[in-house]
């Protein structure tokens, strides 16, 4: 069992936790949870390694721990205590994986985009990531002041979306350079066309 915090793979843990930077650069994410990591895994990620905690000398999800060791993954039993460091959540799950950043192909020309300006809450970028999986958009743009996607809570929110649907940062000028002939359309509270009123097969 670990249970120094100086351990290579807790501090890697705790810094992509807590800075951006490191995850752009490593290009790999923590996942919390076993729906998540287990979600990943069934979209096809290979996890570099998990850490779990062990009551009882059981795993916190021991089929999970037991499918991931059996596909040749590091599963490490890690003390409570270090648990409570790496987790993001205040109330940890036991288990969590350091996974490959996701590696979607940007499509040449999607069918419907979704595009979030300037959205800075982690928890509403996630829940758009997730709607846009469930509902069969084929490309997520985000523009400049908008959170990072990578982030711990927007992952949490997005429920394993982000290995399901491509995610691109980019600008206004670079969008509507890619994509010419798409129709867009602007989400304005004030508007006076509801959403069921527009042909969403039409590219936009």
């Amino acid at each position: 069992m670990i249970t120094s915090p100086q351990n290579p793979r807790i501090k890697l843990v705790r810094g992509l936790q807590r800075r951006a930077k490191l995850r752009r650069q490593e290009q790999r994410l923590v996942l919390e949870g076993a729906r998540l990591l287990r979600d990943a895994v069934e979209a096809g990620v290979q996890p570099d390694f998990v850490c779990y905690t062990a009551e009882n000398d059981a795993p916190a999800d021991p089929d999970l721990v037991a499918r991931l060791e059996s596909a040749g993954i590091a599963c490490l039993p890690v003390a409570d205590a270090l648990m409570r460091e790496m987790a993001d959540t205040d109330t940890p799950q036991g288990i969590l994986g350091v996974v490959p950043w996701p590696d979607l192909p940007i499509p040449t020309a999607p069918d419907l985009v979704i595009v979030a300006d300037g959205w800075r809450d982690p928890g509403n970028v996630g829940t758009l990531l997730r709607t846009a999986a469930a509902a069969g958009v084929d490309l997520v743009v985000l523009l400049p002041g908008t959170v990072d996607p990578f982030n711990p809570k927007t992952l949490r929110a997005g429920m394993g979306a982000h290995f399901r649907v491509p995610v691109l940062a980019t600008h206004w000028p670079d969008l509507l350079d890619r994509f010419p002939d798409r129709a867009v359309y602007v989400a304005e509270m004030g508007g006076q066309t509801p959403y069921y009123a527009v042909d969403w097969t039409r590219p936009s």
